[in-house]
């Protein structure tokens, strides 16, 4: 405790700069189109919150897709439309290729099959409904789902969240009581 606190004092004004610094960097690489794709595609790998993202993600795409498509818009412009309320680049990227793909003929869900992002369970409501002729009803559904299915998640993080910070508070209050105890207890045994 002492050794942080004489370092944040003799080093202050190193850490203002580096998080300026960090931050302008930062904000420079995801104006990239690499850096936004990455950062991206990252999010979706973490731990926890990364299926809720694509979760959120895919319930957004299966409703707007299955709205533009009732409205009787074709799918290759359905798609090049969702593309754009997607807030993922890499899930847009994704997108891309499903359009290209169904450019050349092939079915919306094997598209979706091959970029191998959308989950199993998508990819069959979405073949099911083509093949019932209802694909506009099979995405609604899908959205449903997902949206269910991140609110439940979303309320179980916010609960397991909150454990989690108290055991965080009470590492570091028990952090300072011991520095601030121990040398008081060495003092009483040497005396």
């Amino acid at each position: 405790l002492i050794s942080i606190c004489s370092f944040m004092k003799t080093y202050w004004l190193l850490f203002p700069a580096a998080v300026c610094i960090a931050s302008f960097a930062i904000a420079a690489w995801l104006k990239t189109k690499e850096g936004r794709i990455t950062w991206d595609r990252s999010k979706l790998k973490l731990p926890l919150f990364g299926k809720l993202l694509l979760k959120l993600e895919i319930a957004r795409l299966a409703r707007t897709l299955g709205v533009l498509l009732a409205s009787g818009i074709p799918i290759l412009q359905a798609l090049e439309i969702v593309k754009g309320v997607v807030q993922n680049r890499f899930i847009a990227d994704a997108l891309n290729s499903v359009r290209d793909w169904v450019g050349k003929g092939d079915n919306i869900a094997e598209a979706m099959k091959r970029t191998s992002l959308f989950p199993p369970i998508v990819v069959h409501i979405i073949a099911t409904g083509q093949i019932s002729g209802s694909i506009e009803e099979g995405l609604m559904n899908i959205a449903d789902m997902y949206d269910d299915e991140v609110e439940l998640t979303s309320r179980t993080l916010t609960s397991l969240l909150e454990p989690a910070i108290l055991l965080f508070m009470g590492a570091v209050i028990g952090f300072i009581v011991l520095a601030v105890l121990l040398p008081i207890f060495d003092i009483n045994q040497a005396i």
